[in-house]
């Protein structure tokens, strides 16, 4: 009787294993690295050190003897390896360059830039003119610049901050490129600062911005293709009274800069009531042109008290 309930119980346990299901062995493969990521991955690459082949580097030495690289060495070929690489951003990073006169701390930075997209999303102003239509870009897209910043610290008081961006963004879509609506080819900005010994300062401040291609409402749309040169100024005093009160005041938009009174079309029709804009879009309400600020020139004044 033991022998028999000893070969059933063996039995039993040979029968429960034999029912469960084989786990399948995945035979390995390769991942390779032209494969899509999940996530975003950027390229950074000093601009000095891409493309040296010169290995002396020598402490403290010169270009001649250490070399460096150029922006040159950015060739098609170059971008092309890169693009085949699951980069979706190309990053050069900046050279800061600081000078210290007797009177005055000079820092300089210059910076370059490229950026590839593809199935990125942009608004299509273009194919329908009483519609924005959001879709995926049927194609790539690739913003690229340079820019160069300047400060300026003197011992008397006096700081002066310029900056300059140079940059162009194109869209290639079907084959066909074209330059990107609504940016700024160059954007500058600067600004000049001046502290007096009796807690007295003076700050003009402003940015110039160059031309933009902007949405026109068909082939009958009279205003420009393209916006103008322009800047906005501004200037402030202020004066300081003890370690935590401040007054201000100033002007906005010196120059007293505003778009053309066009540039909202139809703005007296906004419901467009007796126009067909299927036929005559030229005539629909649209404020999509609109490249600056409606504001004019205005003042300011104010109290500040600072806590900490």
């Amino acid at each position: 009787m033991r022998n028999q309930f000893k070969y059933l119980v063996i039995f039993a346990t040979i029968v429960l294993f034999s029912c469960q299901e084989k786990k399948k062995v995945e035979p390995y493969q390769e991942t390779s690295m032209k494969e899509k990521p999940k996530k975003q991955v950027i390229y950074q690459v000093f601009t000095r050190l891409f493309g040296n082949t010169n290995t002396t580097n020598k402490p403290w030495g010169t270009i001649e003897e250490n070399g460096v690289g150029k922006f040159n060495d950015f060739s098609d070929k170059a971008l092309k390896e890169i693009k085949d690489f699951p980069y979706k951003k190309l990053i050069l990073l900046s050279d800061l360059k600081k000078i210290n006169t007797e009177n005055s701390f000079i820092t300089l930075d210059a910076s370059a830039f490229y950026t590839y997209f593809d199935n990125r999303i942009l608004p299509d102003y273009e194919t329908d003119s009483n519609k924005i239509i959001y879709a995926n870009l049927n194609g790539f897209s690739v913003s690229k610049g340079i820019s160069l910043n300047a400060d300026v610290l003197f011992t008397n008081g006096l700081t002066i901050n310029l900056g300059g961006t140079l940059m162009g963004v194109s869209v290639t879509e079907n084959n066909q490129k074209t330059k990107q609506l609504l940016t700024e080819s160059f954007s500058g900005v600067y600004s000049i600062s001046y502290k007096f010994w009796n807690d007295f300062s003076i700050d003009y401040t402003g940015n110039v911005f160059g031309p933009m291609r902007l949405p026109l409402l068909g082939e009958n749309d009279v205003r420009p293709e393209f916006s103008p040169w322009y800047s906005i100024q501004n200037i402030q005093l202020s004066k300081k009274f003890g370690n935590n009160w401040e007054l201000y005041g100033g002007i906005k938009n010196l120059l007293n800069f505003t778009p053309p009174k066009n540039s909202i079309n139809g703005a007296n029709n906004p419901f467009d009531i007796g126009i067909d804009p299927e036929k005559n879009p030229e005539l629909a309400f649209d404020p999509s042109y609109v490249y600056a600020s409606n504001q004019g020139i205005r003042g300011f004044i104010g109290l500040r008290y600072t806590v900490f």
